[in-house]
This record gives structure tokens, C-alpha cells and sequence, in this order.
């Protein structure tokens, strides 16, 4: 799981750009990204007709991002070098998995997107893991976390009960009825 603040942008993978600029070669973008609070979080959405064509993040975008203080990389496009990505401890969420990056180019950035149906501001506070990526409002950000922290607690006692030696139908029902209340 991840959480920050989204550093925006748009990128293509299936043409090459229209003027030079590659993917790594926006000092623009890596100011903007700089001066959100942190943790961050890239989220990039890919406006391919079909995103994922090539890989927007891979090995060195993660070193990267992570230098500057991003905490993790939210894609409908793809990512690549999964195993670097995996033990660099740099989480990517990406909707598809590519071995190239092909003409993968910065569009925008610091702009509204839309991943998945869910439109995105530049400082958007972000929750993500493997299951998806939520918009909290900021507003109810510390309470988000006292909800959270409350339900993990009420799973972990449900979990423990059911492997535990005193088991039994009765007691899964009374641990059931506390989780919901």
C-alpha cells in the first residue's frame, strides 16, 4: 500500500513526440513534483487509444521518482522491469506490463487525468495498493486513518479467532457481530 499526494501527467508510447522532448528530459515536471507536500505519489495516465503500449515506468523512472521523494508510481498504462521494481521497494500499480518503453513521451503534466474513471488533481491525497486507488479528501484524511486502523484491528482479531484452538461456530458468530458493530 501507498499513500501521498499525486504528481500528475499524461503520456504516449505508440508515436514518437512531436517535438523532441523525451520521457526523462522534463526538468519542469520534476520541479512540480518537488514542490508538493510529501509523501507523493506519480500517477500517469495513459491517453494511448489503447494505454500500455510501451512502459512509463520502469527501472529508472522509479529511481527517479523515488529521489524525489515519491513513494510509489499509480499507472492505467504500463510498467516494466517488475523484479528491479520489486526490490527496489518502489510499489508501481500499473494496469498492463510491457518490455519496452516504446515512444513513451510526456504529454502534460501537473494537469487534471482521469485513471480508470476516477479524475485526479495535481495534490490529490491518494491511497493505493493491488486492489485500487481511492481519492480521500483531505478534509477527512485523520479520520480516514482512525477508520481504517479500527476495521485492520477488528479483521486481525476475526483472523486470529479462526486459527486459534478455542474456535468454534459460536464464537466465529460473536466475532462476526463485533466486526460490524
Amino acid at each position: 500500500m501507498v499513500a501521498g499526494y499525486a504528481a500528475t501527467a499524461r503520456i504516449r508510447s505508440s508515436n514518437p513526440p512531436i517535438l523532441g522532448q523525451t520521457y526523462f528530459r522534463h526538468s519542469g515536471w520534476w520541479a512540480e513534483i518537488a514542490r508538493l507536500p510529501a509523501p507523493r505519489i506519480v500517477v500517469i495516465e495513459d491517453v494511448d487509444k489503447t494505454p500500455g503500449y510501451g512502459a512509463c515506468v520502469g527501472e529508472l523512472a522509479a529511481a527517479a521518482f523515488r529521489a524525489l521523494g515519491c513513494a510509489g508510481v499509480v499507472t492505467n498504462g504500463s510498467g516494466r522491469d517488475i523484479p528491479i521494481l520489486s526490490g527496489m521497494a518502489f510499489p508501481v500499480y500499473a494496469a498492463h506490463v510491457s518490455p519496452s518503453r516504446a515512444y513513451a513521451h510526456l504529454v502534460d503534466h501537473t494537469c487534471e487525468i482521469e485513471i480508470l474513471g476516477l479524475k485526479i488533481r495535481p495534490g490529490d491525497l491518494l491511497v493505493a495498493d493491488e486492489h485500487g486507488l481511492l481519492s480521500v479528501p483531505v478534509s477527512l484524511a485523520e479520520e480516514a486513518c482512525s477508520v481504517a486502523h479500527e476495521i485492520q484491528s477488528r479483521k486481525r482479531a476475526f483472523v486470529d479467532f479462526c486459527a486459534s484452538p478455542s474456535f468454534s461456530i459460536d464464537g466465529m458468530e460473536e466475532q462476526l457481530r463485533q466486526m460490524q458493530s
